[in-house]
């Protein structure tokens, strides 16, 4: 994910760039734009393939195409779940027409959205529960809208509702974004299709400094899931990653981006989802060839896991976990100062703490 989020950067970054020597037109004056022949379509594209509850009741397993082609114009993927009841899957497409103004010889961006889609799946049986046409929604309350941040969507509770939520603000072209002041939250219930407006949250802070606790099992920060997983199994660029989820209470993600990254030991892991360990299996008995499946997988576990559960579920049944040369960096640190880590209760007592954990949390929906 973290490559395809890189490139979505790059291209946004050049496409600002294409309109950063805009200045407003004169409101009085008639100039001729013309197309000036740069388009790029980007956006979010994902596609479900298994949706299972575990054993026990108490977590989730996704399984979802990964497959990012080298020729495809850029985009994210990343499956949204409302634990433990939907995994809702986005699909988006934009583009960004590059337009020349005659007179001037100054060019800018329009944008426009051609597809936002949302399908809506039942956790245990994945049966769609909702198909939600957003931009159909948008065009009847005439609403000319565009995301502020396509990685930031997501979903919470809302009155007791099961949203989509994301900030936006509205379409207007580049070289006038700078007097563009009307971001607000779009929430979308994923249940009745139901739209609403609420003012524009900037808690993107926040969701950084809940997360702060899972930095452990970045590849960037420390040696500590190299040694433990191996650079194959466990990316230098956070390819694979464990995250809170800040909008359900005690909720966390373990994300493989591909289902060949798990131990073929995984005992705890399948234990949990037979159906899991058999397309594994399947997967693995076809590729004799060591052809790429593409296939990522998400588990969601509730009750508040600790960090030993966490790496208990990503490490081969009987391997120690190993903190040779673990560090915690004095800007991640309770007291500013670079600390040497030896075990998780180590990790626990000199990580510095969320500020507000669980502020905008729900109970998990079952």
């Amino acid at each position: 994910m973290k490559r395809a989020l890189l490139l979505f950067v790059f291209c946004i970054i050049f496409c600002i760039g294409c309109g950063s020597k805009d200045k407003k037109m004169d409101e009085n004056t008639t100039h001729k734009i013309v197309d000036d022949g740069y388009t790029v379509t980007w956006g979010i594209k994902n596609k479900l393939h298994g949706l299972w509850i575990s054993e026990d009741g108490n977590a989730l397993c996704a399984i979802q195409d990964n497959d990012i082609k080298e020729s495809e114009d850029p985009v994210i993927r990343y499956m949204l779940y409302i634990p433990l009841k939907y995994a809702v899957e986005l699909n988006m497409t934009v583009n960004s027409n590059r337009m020349r103004d005659v007179d001037t010889d100054k060019t800018y961006l329009e944008r426009n959205i051609e597809n936002f889609d949302v399908k809506v799946y039942g956790i245990g049986g994945w049966k769609i529960k909702n198909e939600i046409d957003v931009l159909e929604i948008l065009k009847e309350k005439n609403m000319n809208i565009m995301p502020t941040d396509y990685t930031m969507f997501t979903t919470r509770m809302y009155e007791n509702k099961p949203c989509l939520v994301f900030g936006a603000e509205d379409i207007v072209p580049s070289n006038e974004d700078k007097t563009n002041n009307t971001k607000r939250m779009i929430y979308i219930d994923v249940e009745t299709g139901e739209l609403f407006e609420k003012e524009y949250e900037d808690i993107i802070e926040y969701l950084e400094d809940e997360n702060r606790v899972n930095s452990i099992y970045t590849a960037q920060f420390s040696r500590f899931m190299e040694q433990n997983m191996g650079r194959v199994l466990w990316s230098d660029f956070d390819a694979n990653y464990v995250r809170t989820l800040s909008f359900f209470e005690g909720c966390r993600q373990i994300h493989f981006t591909d289902i060949e990254d798990i131990s073929e030991n995984n005992t705890k892991l399948f234990n949990m989802f037979p159906k899991l360990k058999s397309l594994y299996d399947g997967i693995k008995n076809k590729n004799e060839d060591k052809v790429r499946e593409n296939i990522a997988v998400d588990i969601v576990l509730t009750g508040n896991p600790s960090e030993e559960e966490i790496m208990s579920i990503i490490l081969p049944e009987g391997r120690e976990v190993s903190f040779d040369g673990v560090k915690i960096n004095a800007e991640n640190s309770v007291d500013g100062k670079e600390h040497d880590i030896h075990s998780f209760d180590e990790w626990r007592e000199y990580c510095k703490p969320a500020k507000d954990p669980g502020k905008y949390a729900s109970p998990v929906v079952k």
